[in-house]
C-alpha cells in the first residue's frame, strides 16, 4: 500500500492548478491532471475522491495565496479611514492583476454547478466577509462608524472599492491600473463610503 505524503499532495495540487487555469473546470479531466503530474489517475483518487474536491482545494489555496496580504492590513485599532485605505489598495492591486482575473474566471465557470459555487463561497469569499464585518462592527461599537447592519456595510464597501475597475478588467477593457490610479480610486470610494457611514 502506498503511503500518502504531503509532497505528493502538493505536487497534485500544483499540476491541477496549471491544468484548471489552462482548460477551465468543465474541460479538465482527472486524466489531464494525471498526465500533467506524470502519474496515474489512481494516484489522484488516492488523495482526492473527485475532480470537484480537487478543484475546491485548488480554489481555496489560490484564494488564500492572493488575499492573505489584504486581510493582514485589517486592524481593529487606528484611524478607520487609514485602515480601509490600506486594505482597499492591497485588495485592488490583487483583484485587478492578471493572475487574480484568471482565478476569478475559473471560479465563475466552476460555480455553474450550485454545489461547487456554494462550497467556494463558504471557504473563500464568506471567510473574508466575516473578517471585514467584524472590523466594521468594532468601528461601530467604538463610535467611528454609525450603527447599522455590518453585513450591508461590508457589501457597500466592497461594491464601492470595485466600482471603477472590476467589470472593465473582467472584460479586458482596461489594462492593470497603476498603483497611483488604484490609490485615487480607493480615496474616491472612501469619500463616498464615509460620507454615508462615518459617525457624525
Amino acid at each position: 500500500m502506498r503511503i500518502k505524503t504531503e509532497t505528493r499532495r502538493n505536487a497534485i495540487i500544483e499540476a491541477a492548478t496549471r491544468v484548471f487555469l489552462e482548460n477551465g473546470f468543465e474541460k479538465t479531466t482527472m486524466s489531464d491532471i494525471a498526465d500533467e503530474l506524470g502519474g496515474s489517475k489512481a494516484t489522484l483518487y488516492g488523495y482526492f475522491s473527485s475532480k470537484e474536491k480537487l478543484f475546491l482545494e485548488v480554489m481555496s489555496i489560490l484564494g488564500d495565496a492572493h488575499f492573505a496580504a489584504s486581510f493582514a492590513e485589517l486592524s481593529t485599532t487606528g484611524d478607520i479611514r487609514d485602515i480601509l485605505r490600506r486594505f482597499g489598495i492591497s485588495m485592488l492591486r490583487i483583484t485587478t492583476s492578471a493572475e487574480a482575473l484568471a482565478m476569478f474566471r475559473l471560479m465563475i465557470a466552476g460555480s455553474a454547478r450550485p454545489e461547487i459555487g456554494r462550497s467556494m463561497y463558504a471557504q473563500g469569499m464568506q471567510k473574508g466577509e466575516v473578517v471585514i464585518e467584524a472590523l466594521l462592527k468594532a468601528a461601530m461599537d467604538a463610535g467611528h462608524l454609525r450603527k447599522c447592519n455590518p453585513q450591508v456595510a461590508a457589501d457597500h464597501l466592497r461594491a464601492l472599492l470595485e466600482a471603477e475597475f472590476h467589470a472593465r478588467r473582467i472584460f479586458s477593457v482596461i489594462e492593470v491600473p497603476s498603483r497611483q490610479k488604484i490609490a485615487a480610486a480607493v480615496d474616491r470610494a472612501l469619500d463616498v463610503y464615509l460620507a454615508a457611514y462615518k459617525n457624525k
